[in-house]
């Protein structure tokens, strides 16, 4: 989703004030390839297929610097979890302060002229990137779940989702009624959607 030639949807997006919001099963099936050709079970497919495919998506558009020439736009990310995010977000930054002299050459980046991003990856994630709940990880282990919410950035990163009504739904009382302060749950529920699209304005 990075590529350059989605820029004019960038740009529309951010000109309408609008967020743009990816599903899972929305082109990240792994139908062709080596990898998609040998997948053969659900656990590959669904269970871990989706949220690979969400996290290349995320990097690339960080990586190639979608949101240093659109900082205000918004992104949601449907049904890809939200286990990932902090192996995610230090990998990049870790990695990139590493060598991050390819930067300058995507085709985004090279245009502008810039050799570097503005900031670092893991700030883009937790700044310009929104994630539906679904799939929790659970059943939620009180201790491990309040630790991932923490370091999710919870507060301003999720967007409460159930999948319902598939068998993979997430009843809402499984982790966010029951682990968490009244002001994290009101955020999860619904003010952190208000505010993605633009509902609160």
């Amino acid at each position: 989703m990075g590529a350059p030639e989605y820029d004019p949807v960038f740009e529309t997006l951010v000109e309408h004030d609008m967020p743009l919001s990816l599903h899972g099963s929305g082109g990240y099936w792994p139908r062709y390839g080596p990898i998609g050709e040998g997948l053969r079970t659900w656990t590959e497919i669904l269970g871990l297929g989706w949220s690979v495919h969400s996290i290349m998506h995320v990097a690339n558009m960080i990586m190639t610097g979608v949101f240093d020439k659109y900082p205000d736009m918004r992104v949601l990310i449907q049904e890809g979890g939200v286990n990932w995010l902090p192996f995610v977000a230090y990998r990049m930054d870790e990695f990139y302060q590493d060598h991050p002299e390819d930067i300058k050459i995507t085709e985004r980046m090279f245009d502008a002229e810039k050799a570097y991003l503005e900031r670092l990856p893991s700030e883009y994630l937790f700044d310009n990137f929104y994630f539906a709940t679904q799939p929790v990880a659970g059943p939620p282990n009180t201790k491990q779940h309040r630790q991932l919410l923490e370091m999710c950035h919870a507060e301003e990163t999720l967007v409460f989702s159930s999948d319902w009504p598939h068998h993979t739904f997430d009843p809402p009382h499984w982790l966010y009624t029951k682990h968490v302060d009244e002001d994290l749950r009101n955020r999860i529920f619904y003010e952190t959607a208000e505010e993605v699209f633009g509902l609160d304005r």
